[in-house]
């Protein structure tokens, strides 16, 4: 928990952990609750992207291998739905990767009865992830970059296979995170379905995906 609220930081060294959460919890609410009146919502577990969400949420429950055993848990799934809606309204946040990293949360802090309010706190548990724990993106595209420099070095059969195996049978989807960090990496000139199809081809963009998602897309 004290690595979760930045508890390391100079700036919380000489505070209490019951103090930092206390703190978090106040600083968030606020916010949420600033935003509800702002974007005129009855609750911010139903944002205005709360369709989107709930769709991408049933999607990734029951397409990933390590998330299908909760994809008829419907408490499960309106949990992580209404997590994430008032994670959007805190901070205008959402892509699908962070159903991926809220089901640990979810674990760590399952109520046997769950409260009104646990949403709002996983949320806040979200966003302080994010915030104070997880690499930023540079640092995740710096590693996929240097991990595929080192096996085009010391393995380059290989490497030259993946190259070949990934420029056949492109396809895109455009819910899908990749596309999305294309678009947030590159500006071009060129048509999106020419650009897409041409940096998918790059096997360092799924490696990213695959990090990005704290590995849980992976069958294993």
């Amino acid at each position: 928990m004290s690595k979760l609220l930045g508890a390391g930081s100079e700036s919380c060294k000489a505070k209490t952990l019951a103090y930092l959460e206390r703190e978090a919890r106040v600083s968030f609410g606020r916010t949420v609750a600033r935003q509800v009146a702002q974007l005129k919502l009855r609750t911010a577990t139903r944002s205005p992207v709360s369709g989107l969400i709930e769709n991408a949420v049933v999607e990734k429950y029951g397409k990933i291998p390590c998330l299908s055993p909760f994809a008829t848990d419907e408490r499960m799934i309106l949990e992580t739905s209404k997590t994430l809606n008032v994670l959007y309204v805190f901070s205008g946040t959402y892509e699908p990767y962070l159903i991926h990293w809220l089901v640990p949360l979810q674990v760590a802090f399952q109520q046997t009865v769950p409260t009104d309010e646990h949403p709002y706190e996983l949320a806040m548990y979200l966003h302080s992830l994010h915030q104070n724990l997880f690499p930023s993106w540079s640092k995740v595209q710096a590693t996929a970059d240097s991990v595929m420099s080192f096996l085009e070095r010391e393995d380059s059969t290989f490497f030259s296979h993946l190259r070949s195996s990934f420029g056949k049978n492109i396809t895109t989807d455009d819910k899908d995170f990749l596309v999305d960090l294309i678009l947030w990496e590159q500006v071009s000139t060129q048509p999106m379905p020419t650009v897409a199809k041409e940096l998918l081809a790059n096997p360092v963009f799924f490696l990213r995906n695959w990090l990005a998602e704290l590995h849980m897309s992976s069958a294993d």
